[in-house]
């Protein structure tokens, strides 16, 4: 395997950014067939004057025939590397993938746009993605980031019955994630809020849904479980709960770690609520760490005002900390060179209500948004990945953003004429049918780019479309989930609604979950 490094200068005065680019050589082959980068100039190195001989061979291009280099990753949907994948798109070209799941093709385009497609078998189940490619660099390399396989389902995205019998929770449920609990049954959906029966099972707080039925996870949780999220502190994966009081005759003053068989305190826990759990790896020899946000002063006995990570030994602060509430966490690489980094957002006493953690101080995002902001989330709709935020604002940068707006190369900017509501939850979609990507969004609205929406709206990257949905209350979280369904995943759609399309209060799932599989 070879490697061309990033931020790689070459012909025509051009500097394009790959993102370390792996291909398997030495193959070359023109005339719109499949190219992988070789040893085209005889020095004996795959690198960068290799890429420059290449585009420098295709001489002077008119206006008819204008090319590009399509670079780009397609990952399995367990996120590991798509060996072997075949990617074409729709102007012709055909590369295959690597082991790292890294491909490489030329394409002749005309500046309108092209769709890059991938496929891949594995153990005989078919898989596609699929992503449209707006800002095309002519005459260069266009860089088209990641492309996430699915299952070619046949099925297309709609609401899917209930997990068990209609009208399974008598209260809130909160949030939702995969874990297993080494039971022997594999991953399993768990959820958490705060309800005292899920399926006419009698349980507090966190439930586990077996394949069948619904059933209480572990010994009875005392408090609102407010988020759960899967973290690995070097002992195995565990399922950490935030909200946690105590469980099992231990006390855990805000959030616990459940590893199928114990529970267990992370420390003496924070003076006060943690809205928000994320896993964020900053690039240190430190490795992933669990980061919890909320109102609080301190955490396990430590100063740290409203966000603190955790080692898995014990709690840190991240410096000085936030002035207000921080109500969400996420992880995003904005192009600035540092590669991921943490996001926070929030009440308005954040300047902006939102800003991003530089490895020593948190610093605002330009002059951010005029209110709250309750959702982070990051969503590339074709001509590049953008943060995208939501919440109960009416303007970003100074310019007016209708309860939702989008941070990219360091400009905010609306999403299209955004919704009539506030916006509580933001998540990316993949269509298992079509490949298309979506953002969804929910909150407490009833329109979307001026069209009827129900508390629940689709953004493709270029106009806002209805989901088809009928829920009464606001909708407060939306989790993207595969539960092994064979359909990709799963939207998990949570709040305070008593009616749904699947007529569940607080719970339904929006996606592709093929006939033969309805668990």
């Amino acid at each position: 395997m070879r490697r061309i490094q990033q931020h790689t200068t070459f012909a025509f005065g051009m500097a394009v950014s790959l993102a370390s680019l792996t291909v398997a050589g030495p193959s070359f082959a023109r005339g719109g067939g499949s190219c992988c980068p070789a040893d085209l100039d005889g020095d004996a190195v795959i690198g960068p004057s290799d890429l420059a001989t290449l585009l420098g061979s295709w001489g002077m291009c008119t206006a008819e025939c204008s090319k590009s280099m399509v670079v780009g990753r397609v990952l399995l949907p367990t996120g590991g590397p798509a060996a072997h994948a075949v990617v074409t798109s729709s102007s012709g070209g055909q590369g295959a993938c690597g082991q790292s799941g890294h491909f490489a093709f030329e394409v002749s385009v005309d500046g309108s746009g092209l769709t890059v497609t991938a496929t891949a078998t594995v153990d005989d189940v078919a898989y596609i993605a699929s992503k449209v490619i707006r800002s095309i660099e002519t005459d260069g390399v266009t860089e088209i980031g990641e492309l996430l396989l699915v299952p070619a389902a046949t099925c297309s995205g709609s609401w899917q019955p209930s997990l068990g019998a209609n009208g399974i929770f008598d209260g809130f449920v909160r949030c939702v994630t995969i874990f297993d609990d080494h039971s022997g049954s594999g991953p399993a959906i768990f959820a958490g809020g705060g309800f005292l029966s899920a399926g006419g099972v009698s349980t507090t707080s966190l439930v586990k849904w077996n394949g069948s039925a619904w059933e209480q996870a572990g010994p009875s949780v005392v408090g609102n479980i407010s988020d759960l999220v899967v973290f690995d502190d070097g002992s195995g994966p565990a399922l950490y709960a935030s909200g946690v009081l105590s469980v099992g005759g231990v006390t855990t003053g805000g959030i616990a770690r459940w590893n199928g068989s114990q529970w267990s305190a992370l420390g003496a826990g924070p003076d006060g609520i943690i809205n928000d759990l994320q896993v964020f790896e900053d690039g240190s020899s430190a490795g992933p760490q669990l980061c919890a946000a909320g109102q609080f002063h301190t955490i396990g006995g430590v100063p740290a005002e409203r966000a603190a990570r955790w080692d898995g030994q014990a709690w840190h602060a991240f410096g000085a900390g936030l002035p207000a509430t921080v109500l969400t966490l996420a992880v995003f690489d904005d192009g600035s060179g540092s590669g991921p980094e943490l996001f926070a957002a929030g009440a308005i006493g954040i300047p902006g209500s939102i800003a991003k953690w530089n490895g020593t101080s948190w610093i605002p995002l330009g002059t951010g948004v005029n209110a709250t902001i309750r959702t982070l989330t990051a969503f590339d709709d074709g001509s590049g990945s953008a943060l995208y935020v939501g919440g109960g604002f009416a303007t970003a940068g100074g310019q007016p953003a209708a309860f939702m707006a989008r941070w990219k190369n360091g400009t905010w900017s609306a999403v299209g004429s955004g919704v009539n509501g506030e916006v509580y939850t933001l998540a990316p979609q993949v269509d298992a049918s079509t490949g298309e990507r979506s953002l969804f969004a929910g909150g407490n609205f009833t329109q979307a780019g001026g069209a009827a929406a129900s508390r629940i709206a689709r953004w493709n990257g270029q106009a806002w479309s209805s989901v088809g949905a009928n829920f009464n209350a606001k909708v407060t979280r939306i989790v993207p989930l595969d539960p092994g369904y064979g359909g990709g995943n799963l939207l998990f759609t949570l709040g305070e609604f008593t009616t749904s399309p699947s007529g569940d209060p607080s719970f339904a799932r929006w996606g592709c979950v093929p006939t033969a599989d309805r668990r």
